[in-house]
C-alpha cells in the first residue's frame, strides 16, 4: 500500500495527502507550517511547550496555568514588580535611589511627605493647610503673627508691649482722644473727629452759624444771633418782603420768587407768560382776547374754532399748509393731482371711495375681499381671471387643463400634477406607485397591489402562482404550471416523475439518479438499455429488437437509412441537416426557410435586389453602391436632410423655417443678435459687456453713472445730473456751512469743521475757553461768562466774592488760607481746626478762657496737679481715660474685670503673666514649658510631669509604657500594644502578617502576600497547587511531581494521558474514551469503522478516496462529483444522452452531428440570434422588443428620438443643443427668458411677460418717475433722482434760488411772494410793482433818492406831485417824431408794461390774464386775472378765485358780506365807502375804457400785432387792487 510523503515533516501531524500535514488535535499550524502545541488560555511571559502547558521564560515565576510574572528578589516596598529585577512605583509615588517615596503634590512646607498626597510637619509647626505647615507660638502672637516657632513679631502699624502682644501706634499721637488700632484715634467722652488725629467738642444738635465752644456749648458767629441753644440766624435790617435772611445783610428771595430790590422779592414764571403776565410762582394769567395753551402760553382765541387752521389774533383764523379756506371757521384739505376714486381726506393724502384701495398715492384701483386669486379685481367686490384660469368660487380663479387631471389636479394652466401617491404616466394621466413595487401584480391604488390573474397574494408587494390540483413532487412556476423538484421531470400539468440524469433509455427511473431497464432490455451503462438489430441504422437507431427508427429530423430512405428533413422547403438554398437549411452561393438566410440576396456593405435606407445589387427605398436616392440618403426639396440651410423632406439643424442652430436653420447663442444675446453658434454680434451703438450681453455705449463716458442707452448715461444713486456726461453726488438733508463731496457724504467749507453727518460748525483755532465758535476765528461766551480775550471768557459772580474770586458763574472760590462761610463770604482758616478757641486769621487761632495753647492748633482745658491716665475734661476737672478708673482726684488706674490669677492688670481689661507663666485664659496665667509636656503637663515653669502610665522620653515629651516587647506592633498606650498595618495580634505582644482569604498549601509571608509550600505554586493569591513539571495531559497533578489520568484515559507517559477506544478505530482516531472520530474526508460506516466521502455523491461513478470520484466506463468527468457519457467531438448547443451520442436543447435545432444551433420565431430584425426564443442586437442597437432591435443614442435624445447608433433627430420644434438634447425653439429669441416649449417662452426670476418674446424686470411697488432697471431695482427718468427704492423726485441741476421749489426735471417753481427771474431763479414780487424803486422782499419796496413811499398805494412817488400823464406810448410817440426808434419802443415797453411781458415790444399777458391801463397812471399797462363771475364785495385774486375784502371767504366761490354785515352788489375800493363816490367811479371808469381802446387800437396798428386786447367791463367798473399776499396783480 502507497502512502502520501510530507516531504517539510509533519512533527505533532498527519500526512494526509502529498505535502498536505494535518496536525493533531491541541496543535495548530506555525509560521514555519509545522504543528505547534495549543494553549487555549494563553502562555503570558512564556512558552507553550506542549498542550496546555506553558513554560515561564527566564526571571519569571508561573502563577497560574497561563500566566507567568516577573521576580524581583529583594520586593519592591510601594511597588510592583515590573519586569525581572525592576521595580515600578505604586500611583502615588516615585523611584529615589531604587526606592519608591511617597510624592505630595505642592510639597510639603515646613514638613515631610509621610504618604502619597499626606503630609506631616516638623517639630514646632502645625497644619495651616494640606501643603503647609506653620510655626506654634504658646500663647498666641496678639495683633501680631508667630514669626518661628515660640517667636512673636507685630503686625504692620503695631509695637511690643510684651512678649506676646503688640498694641497700635498712632503716629502724631491723639488729641482729646487714644490710639485704638494703628494710625486710627478713638475720641475721649464729649468729643468728636476734627481730623486723624485731632478731636473737638462735641455739641449735640449741632451749632448752627456758631462754633461749639466746649462741650454742649454753642457761641454764634459774628452778625448771627442766637435763635435756639443750638441755633443762630442772620440779621437783615429791613426785613426781606417774599423772602428770607440768607446771611447777614444779605436777603434771599423763597422759591419760586426773584428779587426786584435789596429788600423785595416778585413772583417768577420760568419760560415766561407768552401774551399775559406772572401771577403767582410758577401761575400765568392771560391777556384779554387769549387763552391758555400751556401753562407758560397763552393764545388767541377764535369763537367756532379754526377746523384745519389755527387762530392767528383774537377772532381771526388762518389755514394750516397744505388746507384752502372754505368759510370763516373751516379750511379743507388740498390734494395736488387730484384723487382718482377717492377723495382728499388730508394736505397731499387721498382716501379712496367705499369699495376702492390706493395703487398710487393720487389713485384708488377697486377692492375686492377675500382677494382675487389668480385673477384680479374689476370693480368693487367682482373679480375676473386671468388667462388660463375659470372661476370656482366668487373669489377664485383655479387653473384649466382641457383634457382634465385624473388621479391629480390641475396645478397651473395645462399643467397636471398628481394626488398624493400617484406618478405622471401622461401628461393628463396619474397612476398610482406602490412602494416596492408589486411583484406578479399591478398597483391598484396608492400603496395597495392587486395580483394579475393567476396569481395570489403571499406577501403585500409580491404575488405567486396558483396551480389548481397541486404539483405532485414540484412546484407552482406560474401560473397553471407546474416545475419539478429537483431530480424529477414532468409526467403530467401536475405531476413529476424521477429523473436519472443521463435518462433511462429502455427504461424507467425508479428514484432519482436509478434506473431499471424494461422488460427485453439489458444495461448497456448506469442509464441506458438497448435493444439489439442486426446491420446498421445510419442516421437512425435500433427502435427496437430488429427494427430501426431515424433519428430526429430525419426520414427514411431505405430499412437501414435515413436523410434529413426540412419542413416548409428551402427558398434559394438546399435541406443540410434535419431542420436545417444552407443557402445558395451569394444568398442568406432571412428566416429558417427562407434565403434572401445577399449585398456586402448593406444597403442603408434600400433593400438588396439580388446578390450584390441595391434598390432605394421611396424617397430616398442613391449616394453610393450600398447608400440611400434622404431627399428634401429645396435646400437645408445650415442643417442636413434628415428624412425624406424634413431638415434638421446642424449642431448650435435652430430652425427658423422648414428650409432653414439659424444659429443659437444659449443665454440670449441682450442688445445683440446671435451671428453664430454660440458667438453673439451686438446692436448699432452698443458693445460686448459677457459673451451673451452687449451694453449701450455713450462718448466721453458717464462720470458717477452708468450708459443707460447709447449716448444716453443714467446717474448712480446718490447722484443728480450736472451735464450730460457728468452726474454729481447728492447728499439728503444737504450740507449745513459745507458741500457734498460723495454720495451721502458732505466735506466742510474753509473755517467749519464736521459736528453731524450733514452739519458744518466754525472753527476757531485757539479754542473758545467757556464760550463757543460763532463763526470761524471769532468766539461768543458761555451764558454767565464775560470776554477778558479774543480766545477766552472768564465767570461772572453777582455780589462779588469776599477774600476769594470769582471760579465759576455765581460760584465763589476762597483765597489760600480761606474757607467758604456764605455763597460770597469767605472766612479764615486754620489748618487743624482751632480746637476750644477760634481762627483769627489764616493759620492763627486764640484760645477760649480757661483754656491753654498746647499747640498751633490746640488748646486744652488747665487741670492744676495733671490727671494720671487720664485726661483734663474741663478747666480743674479730671476724667479717667476708658478702662480706667478713679484712684484720687489726679491719679487713675487701670480696671481688669476678675482679677489676674498669676498676673497683674496692665492696661484696662488686660491682664499680664508674672515671668514662667502664660495666658490660660483672660484673667488666668499658668506655667510656660518650652517645647510643650506631650502625654504630661507643665507642672511649674519650665518644668513638666509625665501623665499615669507614660514615663519620660525626653524633657517635653512622654511616651506610654508596655511590659516586654511589641512585635510588628508599637505601644498605643500604657500597657496595650497596636499591630503595624497589615498584622494580626497573635499574642499580647506579638503580631502576624494577615493575608485575608488564607494561603491554601501555603503560608501568610507578609501583610496580603501567601507564599507556596515547596513543590506548590500558586493558582490564585490565596491559593497553591501541586506542580507536575511538563504537565499532566489529559490528567490532574495530584501531588508534586505525580500526574493522575481522567477516567476513560490511560497513562502514555510520565505527562501525558490518551484515551482507550475497544476494536480500534479504521480510518479514524479514538477521540475521547470509547468514541472514535473519523479521519478528515472519512465518514462513519460503524461503529470502529470509516469509509471516504465524496460531497455531493460520485452520479455514474463511485467514491474512491476522500472528495475524489472515480467514473464508469464510458464515461467521464465533468465536475468534482459527476460523470457524464462520452460523446467524441463535444455535442454544441447540446449534450451527449449517452456515450457516443449527442442531443439537442431545447430550442435548439442540429446543424450537424455534433452542432446545434438556436432558433428564434418571427426573425431578429437589425440582430442575431444568441439564444432558443432570444434575440441579442447588433452593436449599436438594443432591444425594443422581443424581436426587434432599435438603434441606441448614449444619453438619450432629450425632445428627439434615436435616428442611428450614436446620432439623434430633434422632434417638431426643437433644435440640437448638444449631441444628446433638443431644446425648444422659439422665433425671435426670449428676452430675458428661456424657451419652454416650441413657440413657448417662460421669464427668469425677477422678470414679467411685456409681449410673447419679451420679458421685463419686475419692481414690487412700482418706479414712480423711473422704470425698472433689473429685479428690485428702479432707475430714474432723465431728470429725476432717487429719494426711495421705489421713487425717484424731480432734480433741478442747477437748484431753485432764492425759496424755489423744484416741481418738474430742471423747472422751479417760485413760493408764495416770489416770482421768477430765470429758469432756476426767483425774486422777490411786490404786486403793485416797484417803480422808482426796488423790490428787496415780497412786497417791500425801497424807494430811490427823489422818491417816498406812498402805502396808499404801495407805490414810491415823487416828493413833489408829478405834472405828466402822458403815457409811454405817447412820449414814444411825440419822440418818434425826431429821434425814435425800435430800441426806444422796448425801453418804454418794459418800464410800463406790469405783471406782463413785452413781446415785439408790446405788452403781453399770460393766459386767463387781460390788459388793463392803470387809472392812476394812464401810462402804466397792468395784466389782470379774469373771473368769469363777479366777486361781490371781493377782489379777483387768481384767474377764477375770489377773496373778500374783510378777510372772509366768499359764498359759492363769488358773494362777501358788505362792510356793515349784508350782502350787496355794490362794491367799494377799499379806500371808498359812500355810494356817491362809487357813481363817480363807474363814469370815470367808462371814459377811461374808451380812451384806452382807442389807444390799444391805434397800437395794434401800428407795431403790426396780430392779437387785440378788450378790457372787459366788470374791470372797468370796479377798476384795480392789489394783493400783498400774492405774486400777481389781480383785479378788484
Amino acid at each position: 500500500m502507497c502512502r502520501p510523503v510530507c516531504r517539510m515533516g509533519c512533527d505533532n501531524g498527519v500526512c494526509r495527502a502529498p505535502d498536505v500535514c494535518e496536525c493533531k488535535k491541541h496543535y495548530q499550524k506555525g509560521p514555519d507550517r509545522n504543528c505547534v502545541p495549543i494553549c487555549t488560555d494563553g502562555c503570558f511571559n512564556g512558552n507553550c511547550t506542549a498542550p496546555a502547558v506553558c513554560e515561564c521564560h527566564k526571571g519569571y515565576l508561573a502563577i497560574s496555568d497561563s500566566v507567568c510574572l516577573p521576580i524581583c528578589s529583594a520586593g519592591c516596598p510601594n511597588g510592583f514588580c515590573e519586569a525581572p529585577e525592576t521595580c515600578a512605583c505604586n500611583e502615588g509615588y516615585l523611584k529615589q535611589d531604587n526606592i519608591c517615596a511617597p510624592v505630595c503634590k505642592g510639597g510639603c512646607e515646613n514638613g515631610f511627605c509621610e504618604s502619597p498626597g499626606k503630609c506631616s510637619c516638623n517639630e514646632g509647626f502645625g497644619k495651616e493647610t494640606e501643603n503647609r505647615c506653620v510655626p506654634i507660638c504658646e500663647g498666641g502672637c496678639e495683633n501680631g503673627f508667630c514669626e518661628s516657632p515660640g517667636k512673636c513679631s507685630c503686625n504692620e502699624g503695631y509695637g511690643k508691649e510684651s512678649e506676646n502682644r503688640c498694641v497700635p501706634i498712632c503716629e502724631g499721637g491723639c488729641e482729646n482722644g487714644f490710639c485704638k488700632s494703628p494710625g486710627k484715634c478713638s475720641c475721649n467722652e464729649g468729643y468728636g473727629k476734627e481730623s486723624e488725629n485731632r478731636c473737638v467738642p462735641i455739641c449735640n444738635g449741632g451749632c448752627e452759624n456758631g462754633f461749639c465752644e466746649y462741650p454742649e456749648k454753642c457761641s454764634c458767629n459774628e452778625g448771627y444771633g442766637k435763635e435756639t441753644e443750638n441755633r443762630c440766624v442772620p440779621i437783615c435790617e429791613g426785613g426781606c418782603e417774599n423772602g428770607f435772611c440768607k446771611s447777614p445783610g444779605k436777603c434771599s428771595c423763597l422759591e419760586g420768587f426773584g428779587r426786584e430790590s435789596e429788600n423785595r422779592c416778585v413772583p417768577i414764571c420760568e419760560g415766561g407768560c407768552e401774551n399775559g403776565f406772572c401771577e403767582s410762582p410758577g401761575k400765568c394769567s392771560c391777556n384779554e382776547g387769549y387763552g391758555k395753551e400751556t401753562e407758560n402760553r397763552c393764545v388767541p382765541i377764535c369763537e367756532g374754532g379754526c377746523e384745519n387752521g389755527f387762530c392767528e389774533s383774537p377772532g381771526k383764523c388762518s389755514c394750516l399748509e397744505g388746507f384752502g379756506r372754505e368759510s370763516e371757521n373751516r379750511c379743507v384739505p388740498i390734494c395736488e393731482g387730484g384723487c382718482e376714486n377717492g377723495f382728499c381726506e388730508s394736505p397731499g393724502k387721498c382716501s379712496c371711495l367705499e369699495g376702492f384701495g390706493k395703487e398710487t398715492e393720487n389713485r384708488c384701483l377697486p377692492i375686492c375681499e377675500g382677494g382675487c386669486e389668480n385673477g384680479f379685481c374689476e370693480s368693487p367686490g367682482k373679480c375676473s381671471c386671468n388667462e388660463g384660469y375659470g372661476k370656482e368660487t366668487e373669489n377664485r380663479c383655479v387653473p384649466v387643463c382641457e383634457d382634465g387631471c385624473e388621479n391629480g389636479f390641475c396645478e397651473s394652466p395645462g399643467k397636471c400634477s398628481c394626488n398624493e401617491g400617484y406618478g405622471k404616466e401622461t401628461e393628463n394621466r396619474c397612476v398610482p406607485i406602490c412602494e416596492g413595487g408589486c411583484e406578479n401584480g399591478f398597483c391598484e391604488s396608492p400603496g395597495k397591489c392587486s395580483c394579475l390573474e393567476g396569481f395570489g397574494k403571499e406577501t403585500e408587494n409580491r404575488c405567486v402562482p396558483i396551480c389548481e390540483g397541486g404539483c405532485e413532487n414540484g412546484f407552482c412556476e406560474s401560473p397553471g404550471k407546474c416545475s419539478c423538484n429537483e431530480g424529477y421531470l414532468k409526467e403530467t400539468e401536475n405531476r413529476c416523475l424521477p429523473i436519472c440524469e443521463g435518462g433511462c433509455e429502455n427504461g424507467f427511473c425508479e428514484s432519482p439518479g436509478k434506473c431499471s431497464c424494461n422488460e427485453g432490455y439489458g444495461k448497456e451503462s448506469e442509464n441506458r438499455c438497448v435493444p439489439i438489430c442486426k446491420g446498421e441504422c445510419e442516421n437512425g437507431f435500433c427502435e427496437s429488437p430488429g427494427k430501426c427508427s431515424c433519428n430526429e429530423g430525419y426520414g427514411k430512405e431505405t430499412e437501414n437509412r435515413c436523410v434529413p428533413i426540412c419542413e416548409g422547403g428551402c427558398e434559394n438554398g438546399f435541406c443540410e441537416c434535419p431542420g436545417k437549411c444552407s443557402c445558395n452561393e451569394g444568398y442568406g438566410k432571412e428566416s429558417e426557410n427562407r434565403c434572401v440576396p445577399i449585398c456586402e456593405g448593406g444597403c442603408e435606407n434600400g433593400f438588396c435586389e439580388s446578390p450584390g445589387k441595391c434598390s432605394c427605398n421611396e424617397g430616398y436616392g442613391k449616394e453610393t453602391e450600398n447608400r440611400c440618403v434622404p431627399i428634401c426639396n429645396g435646400e437645408c440651410e445650415n442643417g442636413f436632410c434628415e428624412s425624406p423632406g424634413k431638415c434638421s439643424c446642424n449642431e448650435g442652430f435652430g430652425k427658423e423655417s422648414e428650409n432653414r436653420c439659424v444659429p443659437i447663442c444659449d443665454g440670449g444675446c441682450e442688445n445683440g443678435f446671435c451671428e453664430s453658434p454660440g458667438k453673439c454680434s451686438c446692436n448699432e451703438g452698443y458693445g460686448k459687456e459677457t459673451e451673451n450681453r452687449c451694453v449701450p455705449i455713450c462718448k466721453g463716458e458717464c462720470e458717477n453713472g452708468f450708459c443707460k442707452s447709447p449716448g444716453k448715461c443714467s446717474c448712480l444713486e446718490g447722484f443728480g445730473r450736472e451735464s450730460e456726461n457728468r452726474c454729481v453726488p447728492i447728499c439728503e438733508g444737504g450740507c449745513e456751512n459745507g458741500f457734498c463731496e460723495s454720495s451721502g457724504k458732505c466735506s466742510c467749507n474753509e473755517g467749519y469743521g464736521k459736528e453731524s453727518e450733514n452739519r458744518c460748525v466754525p472753527v476757531c483755532e485757539d479754542g473758545c475757553e467757556n464760550g463757543f465758535c460763532e463763526s470761524p476765528g471769532k468766539c461768543s461766551c458761555n451764558e454767565g461768562f464775560g470776554k477778558e480775550s479774543e480766545n477766552r471768557c472768564v465767570p461772572i459772580c453777582d455780589g462779588g466774592c469776599e477774600n476769594g474770586f470769582c471760579e465759576s458763574p455765581g460760584k465763589c472760590f476762597c483765597h489760600e488760607g480761606y474757607g467758604k462761610e456764605t455763597e460770597n463770604r469767605c472766612v479764615p482758616i486754620c489748618e487743624g481746626g482751632c480746637e476750644n478757641g477760634f481762627c483769627k486769621s489764616p493759620g492763627k487761632c486764640s484760645c477760649l478762657e480757661g483754656f491753654g495753647r498746647e499747640s498751633e492748633n490746640r488748646c486744652v482745658p488747665n487741670c492744676e496737679g495733671g490727671c494720671e491716665n487720664g485726661f483734663c475734661k474741663s478747666p480743674g476737672k479730671c476724667s479717667c481715660n476708658e478702662g480706667f478708673g478713679k484712684e484720687s482726684e489726679n491719679r487713675c488706674v487701670p480696671i481688669c474685670d476678675g482679677g489676674c490669677e498669676n498676673g497683674y492688670c496692665e492696661s484696662p481689661g488686660k491682664c499680664s503673666c508674672n515671668e514662667g507663666y502664660g495666658k490660660e485664659s483672660e484673667n488666668r496665667c499658668v506655667p510656660i514649658c518650652e517645647g510643650g509636656c506631650e502625654n504630661g503637663f507643665c507642672k511649674s515653669p519650665g518644668k513638666c510631669s509625665c501623665n499615669e502610665g507614660f514615663g519620660k522620653e525626653s524633657e517635653n515629651r512622654c511616651v506610654p509604657i508596655c511590659k516586654g516587647e511589641c512585635e510588628n506592633g508599637f505601644c498605643e498606650s500604657p500597657g496595650k500594644c497596636s499591630c503595624n498595618e497589615g498584622f494580626g495580634k497573635e499574642s499580647e505582644n506579638r503580631c502576624v502578617p494577615i493575608c485575608e482569604g488564607g494561603c491554601e498549601n501555603g503560608f501568610c509571608e507578609s501583610p496580603g502576600k501567601c507564599s507556596c509550600n515547596e513543590g506548590y505554586g500558586k493558582e490564585t493569591e490565596n491559593r497553591c497547587v501541586p506542580i507536575c513539571e511538563g504537565g499532566c495531559e489529559n490528567g490532574f497533578c495530584k501531588s508534586p511531581g505525580k500526574c493522575s489520568c481522567l477516567e476513560g484515559f490511560g497513562r502514555e507517559s510520565e505527562n501525558r494521558c490518551v484515551p482507550n477506544c475497544e476494536g480500534g478505530c479504521e480510518n479514524g482516531f479514538c477521540k475521547s474514551p470509547g468514541k472514535c472520530s473519523c479521519l478528515e474526508g472519512f465518514g462513519r460506516e460503524s461503529e470502529n469503522r470509516c469509509v471516504p466521502i465524496c460531497d455531493g455523491g460520485c452520479e455514474n461513478g463511485f467514491c474512491e478516496s476522500p472528495g475524489k470520484c472515480f467514473c464508469h466506463e464510458g464515461y467521464g468527468k465533468e465536475t468534482e462529483n459527476r460523470c457524464v457519457p462520452n460523446c467524441e467531438g463535444e455535442c454544441e448547443n447540446g449534450f451527449c444522452k449517452s456515450p457516443g451520442k449527442c442531443s439537442c436543447l431545447e430550442g435548439f435545432g442540429r446543424e450537424s452531428e455534433n452542432r446545434c444551433v438556436p432558433i428564434c420565431e418571427g426573425g431578429c430584425e437589425n440582430g442575431f440570434c444568441e439564444s432558443p426564443g432570444k434575440c441579442s442586437c447588433n452593436e449599436g442597437y438594443g432591444k425594443e422588443s422581443e424581436n426587434r432591435c432599435v438603434p441606441i443614442c448614449e444619453g438619450g435624445c432629450e425632445n428627439g428620438f434615436c435616428k442611428s447608433p450614436g446620432k439623434c433627430s430633434c422632434k417638431e420644434g426643437y433644435g440640437k443643443e448638444t449631441e444628446n438634447r433638443c431644446v425648444p425653439m422659439c422665433e425671435g429669441g426670449c428676452e430675458n427668458g428661456f424657451c419652454e416649449s416650441p413657440g413657448k417662452c417662460s421669464c427668469n426670476e425677477g422678470y414679467g411677460k411685456e409681449s410673447e418674446n419679451r420679458c421685463v424686470p419686475i419692481c414690487e411697488g412700482g418706479c414712480e418717475n423711473g422704470f425698472c432697471e433689473s429685479p428690485g431695482k428702479c432707475s430714474c427718468n432723465e431728470g429725476y433722482g432717487k429719494e426711495s427704492e421705489n421713487r425717484c423726485v424731480n432734480v433741478c441741476e442747477d437748484g431753485c434760488e432764492n425759496g424755489g421749489i423744484c416741481v418738474g426735471p430742471g423747472q422751479c417753481s417760485c413760493r408764495e411772494g416770489y416770482m421768477k427771474s430765470g429758469e432756476s431763479s426767483c425774486k422777490p414780487h411786490c404786486p403793485n410793482g416797484c417803480f422808482n424803486g426796488s423790490c428787496v422782499a415780497p412786497n417791500v419796496c425801497v424807494c430811490v433818492v427823489g422818491y417816498v413811499y406812498e402805502f396808499s398805494s404801495g407805490m414810491c412817488v415823487p416828493r413833489e406831485p408829478a405834472s405828466s400823464t402822458v403815457s409811454w406810448y405817447e412820449e414814444s410817440t411825440a419822440s418818434s417824431e425826431s429821434s425814435s426808434s425800435m430800441a426806444d419802443l422796448i425801453v418804454w415797453c418794459e418800464k410800463f408794461c406790469w405783471n406782463g411781458t413785452c413781446v415785439e415790444e408790446q405788452c403781453t399777458c399770460e393766459p386767463n390774464y387781460k390788459l388793463q391801463r392803470d387809472e392812476g397812471d394812464a401810462g402804466r399797462l397792468l395784466c389782470l386775472p379774469i373771473c368769469e363771475r363777479e366777486c361781490i364785495n371781493g377782489y379777483c385774486l387768481f384767474p377764477d378765485v375770489c377773496a373778500c375784502f374783510n378777510g372772509g371767504e366768499p359764498a359759492a366761490g363769488y358773494l362777501c358780506q358788505s362792510p356793515d354785515g349784508s350782502t350787496t352788489v355794490e362794491h367799494s375800493h377799499g379806500r371808498s365807502t359812500g355810494k356817491n363816490r362809487l357813481q363817480w367811479l363807474f363814469i370815470l371808469v367808462g371814459i377811461v375804457s374808451v380812451v384806452l381802446s382807442i389807444v390799444i387800437a391805434f397800437l395794434m396798428c401800428y407795431i403790426y400785432k396780430k392779437h387785440s386786447y378788450r378790457v372787459d367791463k366788470n374791470e372797468q367798473k370796479f377798476g384795480v387792487y392789489f394783493s400783498a399776499n400774492k405774486a400777481d396783480i389781480i383785479r378788484a
